[in-house]
């Protein structure tokens, strides 16, 4: 078992947890209509999910991954969902979806750097074969 990262400690997929939870509770205090609140609701708890199973299982690079994606189609979902007209709802999408691309994007590069620095230090047993 390749151990690059441990559990619960990197600080990328807090930050989406975080960024996720608050695009879904933001409903409470950011005025927008039914398609906004839908987008936000679901794509922040999309998002969290996705970083609680990043921080859960650390070696799972496609998490990283489906975190990035999750944040870049929240960052269009003001365009693709026709409410980038509502200002608040849309700067939230576009922020909270930004922060999540990259820290997503920074979590899997540089787990996927770490775990080809590990494999290339590691020498293979032909022994077992």
């Amino acid at each position: 078992m390749i151990s690059v990262k441990a559990a619960w400690r990197t600080w990328q997929n807090w930050v989406a947890l975080v960024v996720g939870v608050y695009s879904a509770v933001c409903m409470i205090w950011t005025p927008a209509g039914a398609t906004a609140g839908m987008a936000l609701i679901s794509g922040g708890l999309l998002i969290a999910i996705a970083a609680v199973f990043a921080l859960g299982t650390p070696v799972v690079l496609i998490m990283d991954w489906v975190q990035a994606g999750l944040g870049l189609a929240l960052f269009a979902s003001p365009w693709l969902m026709v409410f980038s007209d509502e200002l608040a709802a849309a700067l939230t999408a576009w922020i909270v979806g930004l922060i999540t691309l990259a820290v997503g994007l920074h979590c899997a590069i540089t787990t996927q750097k770490a775990v080809n620095r590990e494999a290339r230090t590691k020498t293979p047993n032909y022994g077992t074969l």
